[in-house]
């Protein structure tokens, strides 16, 4: 049953996974000379994402005509690389330099790699990656092509895609998860090169220090099924091309900058994501939706604003927003904003990419600001520039300084500052580490990442409600169907995540006519004569289903807990 699926890491798996990481390097190699692109030095790390978009997007317009298959995914991988591997393997820069030459990089990651084997060993547990991010094995066995009704399937889904490969491949979102983290590692591993040509080994490796240390969070959420942290990598590439392409154009003429190349880099944007905006277009009427505006077309079941919870923005909100990116401390926002003004005014030698920085910064905040709200996991990127340009200031102030006062008070000047990070370092990371040793309350993960505690006893563990009823379903003889009719099932609880566990049996919620009445419900009927609950925060919809439910639950047979059979 669930032997084959939802296992932790094993070596073969992670050969296979450096197998496809060497594939896309080497098609997205071919790709940029194609295209006659020669990328700066600093975005070598990251050629294997144009690969990656490459093998996903072959992907995603099989499924229009095929079931989801894995040799169409690692076909796709081997096809796009095949052309390229004799002339890419007969270059001597063949491989990426920052793996050669960044020995301290990789010092610098060491102490958290503990942590992040364990949190991408896991099968789902966080409630949108279950819910959405990731698809059961009983949807990706029975989906014959896409279909775009819903509002969650007109979202990008550009990782999720790749996540399906990699489940296919494996019978494991581990390998997904550990994709993610590999988007988010090797973004920093572009961002500490381009720092290191810039401003010298020293510069680079303090900013990575700051970002994995202060900002722990990034890390550990960058190997989660939700796609958050590898938006973010993408975005801030792209940002981290425009600082250099602005600061060119302060340096060359215009028509140097290679805007000839511009129809060659909308064609690559297709290819690699911007084909789901043209097929949102299509089919609702809207490329952005449903993130931004409303749909135009009637296929749309529903709409959603991703914003109509977050905060507002606008120019009366700059400063609340800062201090959220800084932890929320007190009076933090104006503080940053002054230091890295200082930083400008003393002209540090890193004024230039402060200022330009600064600028696209503040130019994002004001146009988002006319339709957009702050929710912190959508602008990490705003979270890991303001952080850098702080720590840049910082050190441009502090060098500064030094110039002026004795050499003594610059040290002591620095030890303290060092301490304070280090504290506020040990305060974010000793209880997370702490967490997965015996007597932690995540000790339960490390068992899990090292075999020793079965999946189905992980599905009791996180769904302590209806997992038994998908065990139970699940080890029957025949493929079933649950229906579900609890809100708290469909909406509300962290129970709702019991859909991806899902292998033979399905889920809807409705009664089909003809099987047998099996009903999957988190809430119980402790007394038949007492009228349903209610809750207080149900809309009229959910207030019936609840009522509904409940009756069904009162006069059927309960076969395990969380499972009932009505008559």
């Amino acid at each position: 049953m669930y032997s084959n699926f939802f296992h932790p890491h094993y070596l073969l798996d992670f050969l296979f996974m450096a197998f496809l990481l060497f594939l896309w390097d080497v098609s997205g190699w071919g790709l940029l000379r194609i295209l006659q692109v020669k990328p700066p030095a600093w975005l070598r790390p990251v050629y294997w994402w144009l690969g990656l978009g490459l093998a996903v997007f072959v992907f995603f317009i099989s499924h229009f005509f095929l079931p989801f298959k894995s040799a169409v995914f690692i076909g796709a991988s081997l096809v796009l690389a095949l052309p390229w591997l004799p002339k890419y393997l007969s270059l001597p820069h063949r491989l990426p330099p920052s793996f050669k030459s960044s020995l301290l990089f990789i010092l610098i990651w060491l102490p958290l790699l503990p942590l992040v084997f364990v949190k991408t060993s896991l099968p789902p547990y966080v409630w949108d990656e279950a819910v959405y991010h990731y698809v059961s094995p009983q949807v990706l066995s029975t989906q014959a092509v896409w279909h775009f009704r819903t509002l969650y399937s007109n979202l990008p889904r550009i990782l999720e895609t790749a996540f399906v490969g990699l489940f296919l491949l494996t019978r494991t979102y581990a390998t997904a998860r550990l994709l993610h983290f590999l988007i988010y590692f090797s973004f920093q591993m572009a961002l500490f090169s381009f720092l290191k040509d810039r401003f010298r080994v020293p510069v680079a490796a303090v900013v990575i220090l700051v970002l994995n240390y202060l900002l722990p969070h990034l890390v550990f959420e960058s190997t989660l099924g939700y796609i958050d942290l590898g938006t973010t990598s993408f975005i801030l590439i792209v940002w981290l091309m425009a600082v250099e392409v602005l600061y060119l154009s302060v340096l060359v003429k215009t028509r140097s900058l290679g805007f000839r190349k511009i129809p060659g880099y909308l064609v690559l944007f297709l290819l690699l994501g911007g084909y789901w905006y043209v097929k949102n277009w299509l089919v609702t009427g809207n490329p952005v939706f449903p993130f931004f505006f409303a749909c135009k077309q009637g296929v749309c079941r529903e709409s959603q604003s991703f914003f109509a919870w977050a905060d507002p923005l606008g120019l009366r909100n700059i400063f609340p927003v800062i201090s959220r990116l800084f932890y929320d401390f007190p009076l933090f926002s104006y503080l940053i904003v002054a230091l890295i003004a200082l930083s400008i005014y003393i002209r540090s030698k890193f004024t230039s990419l402060i200022i330009l920085s600064s600028g696209l910064f503040m130019a994002e905040y004001l146009v988002l600001s006319a339709f957009a709200g702050f929710t912190l996991r959508y602008f990490y990127h705003w979270q890991i520039l303001l952080w850098m340009l702080l720590t840049l200031s910082l050190i441009g102030i502090i060098k500064h300084i030094s110039g002026i006062i004795p050499s003594r008070l610059t040290r002591i000047g620095l030890v303290f500052t060092g301490l304070i990070m280090a504290a506020l370092s040990l305060k974010l990371l000793l209880p997370a580490y702490f967490s997965y040793l015996p007597g932690g309350k995540n000790y339960y993960q490390t068992r899990f990442a090292f075999r020793l505690v079965p999946v189905t006893d992980w599905i009791l563990w996180l769904l302590p409600k209806t997992g038994p009823a998908v065990i139970w379903c699940e080890s029957q003889g025949q493929p079933l169907t649950l229906v579900v009719k609890d809100p708290d099932l469909l909406w509300s609880t962290g129970e709702t995540k019991y859909t991806v566990f899902l292998n033979r049996c399905r889920h809807r919620e409705d009664f089909i006519a003809g099987q047998p009445r099996y009903l999957i419900s988190a809430q119980s009927c402790p007394d038949p004569s007492q009228p349903p609950p209610t809750r207080v925060k149900d809309d009229s919809r959910m207030g019936e289903l609840r009522q509904e439910n409940y009756q069904l639950v009162c006069r059927s047979r309960q076969i395990v807990s969380g499972l009932y059979l009505v008559p």
